[in-house]
């Protein structure tokens, strides 16, 4: 199953209209672990927000939505320049922010170039309709389990 999974990564990386990606399932079934290989394997370099732990980035939402100065922001916090061809952006946790679901129809609408990955708790999933600006990959778990489905 990882390797299926990990496959359907790598077509929406390869693709050539990016789509946020956002991926939802329950806790504790290895979507962290597997973004974490991805991310170190297909990118050069990659900035890992979680909204939960990370405080002092829960607020970065409220001055405004643009994309390009949310990147800024994620540089700033990871220490790297963020390129759109190598870099992986992986916000997890983002509902744990102020205002981070609303973000997430502007990185299609103004930033599609970027590779950005949002985790969003299942309970809350049912706050974002953005159909046909994301792709949406509910991630059950690594291992024998069945019944993952892929939502467009």
């Amino acid at each position: 199953m990882y390797r299926s999974e990990y496959n359907r990564l790598i077509k929406w990386k390869l693709m050539e209209s990016k789509k946020p990606l956002i991926i939802y399932g329950a806790r504790q079934v290895g979507k962290t672990y597997l973004i974490k290989e991805f991310g170190k394997t297909e990118y050069r370099q990659m900035v890992y927000i979680n909204f939960e732990r990370t405080k002092e980035m829960q607020g970065i939402f409220l001055q405004d939505l643009d994309p390009k100065r949310l990147i800024t922001a994620f540089e700033l916090y990871a220490g790297i320049k963020i390129t759109s061809e190598d870099t992986l952006i992986v916000l997890d946790e983002i509902q744990a922010a102020a205002q981070g679901l609303t973000s997430l129809k502007y990185f299609y609408e103004a930033s599609c170039k970027h590779n950005v990955i949002f985790y969003i708790s299942t309970t809350n999933l049912i706050m974002c309709h953005c159909i046909g600006k994301f792709l949406y990959f509910m991630y059950h778990c690594i291992g024998t389990c069945s019944g993952r489905k892929k939502c467009l």
